[in-house]
């Protein structure tokens, strides 16, 4: 339903395009037909969530210079306009049609799952990667978008049995971006985690996101910050491994550590977006240590491995200058022997020894008096 809803919107842009071509050429004697589908095409999806920056930008992480900052904004963007332009009105010709999986019981099916007016084609870069990296991978295009959020989980429950069906397996890996990951913890919620091996959210508001308030339809009411629905799930522990990513500058989650989940691990991309975090490498890495089959899995890689630092952040950092540390020299009990004043002769008494080598101590012993002269006999006395 969705895919068509935007297929008619790029249908639409195209015949007002053509109408405002044909009138300003009667009006005024030029085309403005291709001007109208650059304003359209380029402007009107750049400006949405340059809009959500500029309303969110209180709330993000500044790390990284002025300028870093600036590309990150601009790369979010263009993720926006090319996912909602170029990939998802066309998401048959870019992934062609829903794939039917080879038989492989051992192994984990990935199943990604997309968020708030989104289909199956904005995971084309992800999904690609995932494939050359040998998984099976399932994105799944979900009904209504505005539908209760309950009632996606039940239709994310029927794909995950296809999917189970389709391949043999035993249990799925589920990949949720912004609502999707809300739709995957419902599922769980409802059905249970028996059949699922895991959950990634990216970007997911699990405590809800201020601009719900703008959007359409009963999902949007429930992911309004601590609405009943919200707090109800987060009520049920989920019964799976999860591990929850969120962008330090995310325009649609705000604020933007709403996507963090309470006693799941996570990871922070402080310089992504919404959608630019899909992107990020460790993202990738996640979802393949998440799905690698048992038999191959190294020992030390866990599911559920401990907690994160919230932030990962990786910046430069100036060297200290080199303090040149004294050698250390071990202690060995010396005794030191000055030399004597004068050359006179030293006595030195013998010392009864001491109880113990503990106590032992070098008792110097000062010069005697010099003797009394004795008196010589004296001749014919």
């Amino acid at each position: 339903m969705r895919t068509l809803l935007l297929r008619s919107a790029v249908v639409l842009i195209l015949i007002v395009a053509a109408i405002a071509g044909h009138l300003t050429r009667l009006l005024f004697g030029f085309e403005a037909g291709l001007i109208v589908l650059l304003l359209v095409f380029v402007g009107l999806p750049a400006a949405i969530p340059a809009a959500a920056i500029a309303v969110n930008a209180p709330n993000f992480l500044n790390i990284g210079t002025p300028e870093r900052r600036w590309l990150a904004s601009a790369s979010e963007i263009y993720a926006f306009w090319r996912a909602f332009v170029v990939l998802m009105p066309f998401d048959t010709f870019w992934m062609g049609d829903e794939k039917v999986l080879a038989h492989a019981p051992d192994e984990t099916p990935i199943v990604l799952v997309p968020g708030y007016c989104c289909n199956r084609g904005m995971w084309f870069d992800l999904a690609r990667d995932l494939e050359a990296a040998g998984r099976k991978v399932a994105p799944v295009t979900l009904g209504w978008t505005f539908a209760d959020i309950d009632e996606l989980a039940d239709e994310l429950d029927q794909h995950i049995a296809r999917v189970k069906q389709q391949t043999g397996a035993e249990k799925v890996l589920l990949v949720g971006h912004s609502k999707g990951g809300l739709v995957a913890r419902a599922r769980i919620a409802r059905r249970g985690g028996d059949d699922v091996a895991g959950l990634i959210t990216l970007a997911t508001p699990n405590h809800g996101t201020s601009f719900a308030k703008f959007g359409l339809g009963r999902s949007a009411r429930q992911m309004e910050p601590d609405s009943p629905w919200l707090q109800a799930l987060n009520a049920k522990e989920t019964s799976v491994p999860v591990h929850a990513f969120w962008a330090g500058r995310d325009e649609f989650v705000s604020p933007p550590d709403a996507a963090r989940l309470q006693g799941a691990p996570e990871t922070c991309a402080p310089l992504a977006g919404h959608l630019s975090v899909i992107d990020q490498p460790e993202v990738l890495k996640k979802i393949l240590a998440f799905s690698e089959p048992a038999a191959k899995r190294a020992p030390s890689v866990a599911l559920n491995p401990q907690p994160e630092p919230p932030l990962v952040v990786v910046a430069p950092v100036e060297a200290a200058p080199a303090v040149e540390a004294a050698p250390v020299v071990e202690e060995t009990p010396i005794i030191v022997v000055a030399p004597p004043a004068a050359p006179a002769p030293v006595v030195v008494e013998a010392v009864e020894p001491a109880p113990s080598v503990a106590e032992a101590a070098v008792e110097a012993v000062a010069p005697p008096p010099a003797p009394a002269a004795q008196e010589q006999p004296v001749a014919g006395a």
